[in-house]
């Protein structure tokens, strides 16, 4: 999909909002403040807000229908209700708004940033007080999320279940806000491991040398370095995805190792052996270091996992 006019759109909308921050205090105490110039800004969100859901809807479900059953389908399809977008820019200095569910809302009530556009949009003296930073800001999270989604893009990025820190080639380069990342290499690792807990622990033939799933999860983190953490997919806007070209290699990893007991003992002692314990290196032989640096290298290339808009597949 190509959200290039939505996208400069936004960010020319997002620029005057910078700018309006350095005119009026973007915080706590200011979040009600209300101007001609917020109403104007409001209007124009909205009115690209409405333009996207209803090209959105196109491209996922085809042809045309009211704005009010796109904004449904949409919602659905993509969870809109659960998407978390933070502030993160210096100049905000708003503790009750740093978290923003912009979806998440009771039908005209003061989150409700769609009713406020309708009002405005048909009296705009009459509502004039309720065009305020509080308002501006849910819905320019809302307008920044439909972007997104609209325009789509797969961006390459390395292997991050090792560190927070994600190297991205293209961002959606938003001065405001951030947003949360789904990690499905981390997840994937998780249920591989709460599998193999259990398939040990219904086995009769079997001693579990953990005493319970954490202690698992543990022992892994110690030796491998990664981090567990929960995760909740519904609230993520992005998600990373292994990429076809890092499948190609495992599978021909998987190909070459087919039925060796050695690369699975391997695979299993680096995830949770003793590094300490010499029996951990008594199991292994000399092929076990073959199937570790092909592992390695495999890890190693660039690009091995695609970040992704999280939407219901």
């Amino acid at each position: 999909m190509s959200g290039n006019l939505y996208w400069s759109t936004y960010k020319q909308i997002e620029k005057e909002v910078l700018e309006l921050s350095h005119n009026i205090a973007f915080d706590d105490k200011q979040l009600e403040v209300y101007s001609p110039k917020i109403l104007d800004l409001i209007i124009r969100i909205s009115t690209n807000i409405e333009s996207l859901y209803l090209d959105i809807y196109r491209v996922n479900f085809g042809g045309d229908v009211e704005i009010g059953q796109a904004i449904k389908d949409v919602a659905k399809k993509y969870k809109l209700e659960e998407k978390t977008i933070h502030i993160s820019h210096e100049n905000f200095s708003i503790n009750t708004l740093r978290t923003i569910k912009p979806f998440q809302y009771k039908k005209k009530s003061k989150d409700d940033f769609y009713s406020t556009y309708n009002a405005l949009k048909h009296d705009r003296a009459k509502n004039l007080h309720k065009a305020t930073v509080y308002t501006l800001l849910r819905s320019l999270a809302a307008l920044y999320v439909l972007n997104v989604i609209y325009d789509d893009r797969i961006i390459p990025v390395q292997n991050d279940i090792y560190g927070t820190e994600v190297p991205i080639e293209y961002s959606y380069n938003t001065e405001i806000f951030s947003a949360n990342v789904f990690n499905k290499s981390l997840d994937d690792m998780q249920q591989a491991l709460t599998g193999l807990y259990f398939e040990i622990e219904n086995n009769s033939k079997l001693t579990n040398p953990w005493k319970n799933l954490s202690e698992m999860y543990r022992k892994c983190e110690e030796n491998t370095g990664v981090k567990f953490r929960n995760q909740n997919s519904d609230e993520c806007l992005f998600v990373t995805c292994i990429s076809s070209n890092y499948m190609k290699k495992l599978r021909l990893f998987e190909k070459k190792y087919v039925g060796d007991n050695i690369a699975t003992k391997t695979e299993l002692l680096l995830l949770l052996g003793d590094h300490y314990d010499p029996k951990t290196y008594e199991q292994m032989d000399l092929n076990s270091l073959d199937v570790l640096m092909d592992q390695i290298i495999i890890n190693l290339q660039r690009s091995i996992i695609s970040l992704e808009v999280n939407g219901s597949h």
